[in-house]
């Protein structure tokens, strides 16, 4: 009996510790830098024109009434949040779109106010639209990140795209306009 105790203490013993798993890889890279981007003509519904996903483009409406469509897509058909402001306007309209035109977000931007949203959601591809009346100039910024944990990612207005929470953990979030509703 006590050699069978020793020999189990001595195989404990000599037994190889397990290496904890590495820790997960995170990203140390700062992301890209924005692609500087000119509008071109026509970039009406029809021929949005493509963009990078991390964009500054620079643009102009024109008289009497123009619209400007940009399409972003996603690389690999993933998610991406995107981080969109327009700059310099006089006073336009921005507006998001989903792969198939469907209106997500739709903000004023003119004069001091920028348009900006924070995270919208972009899912294999998206279109923004500049719209007002001419001449003025402006500037559409466009960064595309992956969605992060913790921060509103809009639309989510409606249950079925509402924000998962994270028991104990803070959520960031914003209204966009007065009769924005953010579902969690």
């Amino acid at each position: 009996m006590r050699r069978a105790l020793l020999v189990a203490a001595l195989l404990c013993a000599c037994r190889e510790k397990a290496t904890p798993p590495p820790p997960p890889a995170e990203s140390t890279q700062a992301p890209a830098a924005p692609e500087r981007v000119r509008e071109q003509e026509p970039n009406d519904f029809q021929r949005a024109q493509h963009i990078p996903a991390r964009a500054i483009v620079s643009g102009s409406l024109q008289a009497p009434r123009d619209d400007d469509w940009y399409r972003v897509g996603a690389p690999g058909g993933k998610a991406l949040a995107l981080r969109i402001e327009l700059k310099g306007a006089r006073d336009a309209i921005l507006e998001t779109y989903d792969r198939d035109r469907n209106r997500t977000l739709r903000v004023h931007a003119g004069g001091d106010d920028p348009g900006l949203i924070p995270a919208v959601a972009c899912i294999e591809a998206c279109f923004v639209k500049v719209s007002g009346s001419g001449p003025q100039d402006y500037e559409l910024t466009v960064l595309g990140a992956d969605p992060q944990l913790g921060q509103e990612l809009k639309p989510n207005d409606r249950a079925v795209d509402a924000t998962p929470l994270q028991p104990g953990k803070p959520m960031q979030g914003s209204y966009l306009t007065a009769d924005d509703e953010d579902w969690w």
